[in-house]
């Protein structure tokens, strides 16, 4: 089994490479990040309105060992559910910041993810440039060429983020990475 010791500047290099691509990246996708919160809150803000739906949907079911006034208090548990559903989505601002920061909290996960992924592929710090590709693709897909040339080999990686969104699962995305790695003669 070979284990591989890595030298302080390579730790450094790393270092710096993981804050360049943390900096440059949030700022190139700030669009991105928005869009992707306010696409969560409003999908957790919708499920107050399904479960409210389905409890104004629900039938009672007559048994014949219910009694007398099992109709009456199914209908009144429904309407004190219903009352306690609106009441919770009416906290809007408290719903926002719990909506927000789960969003962010599943963000920045994703997001750590594909900058430690691309640091694994050689991407370092300087020079390295970030550029936003347009493929003509949907408007979920957000796409970027890095790439980071040095005096032995010139290393490119194309980043696509993948968003999905909808009224049943709630937003989410996810990285795909292809790197491509040339040696210079």
């Amino acid at each position: 089994m070979e284990t591989t010791t890595i030298t302080k500047k390579e730790q450094l290099a790393i270092k710096q490479a993981i804050e360049t691509l943390t900096n440059q990246l949030n700022r190139k996708l700030v669009d991105f990040k928005e869009r992707f919160l306010t696409s969560y809150v409003n999908f957790r803000f919708s499920e107050f309105d399904v479960r409210i739906n389905r409890i104004k949907k629900e039938e009672f079911k007559v048994t014949k060992y219910q009694s007398a006034n099992a109709l009456e208090a199914f209908e009144n548990n429904k309407v004190t559910m219903i009352e306690n559903l609106e009441k919770q989505k009416a906290f809007k601002s408290t719903n926002t910041l719990v909506f927000i920061k789960e969003a962010e909290e599943n963000y920045n996960t994703k997001f750590e993810r594909l900058v430690n992924k691309l640091v694994e592929h050689e991407i370092r710090s300087y020079p390295l440039t970030i550029e936003f590709i347009n493929s003509g693709s949907t408007s979920n897909d957000f796409n970027f060429l890095i790439s980071h040339n040095t005096s032995e080999k010139q290393i490119q990686v194309y980043a696509r983020i993948i968003f999905a969104e909808g009224e049943i699962n709630a937003p989410h995305y996810r990285f795909i990475i292809t790197a491509n790695k040339k040696l210079i003669h």
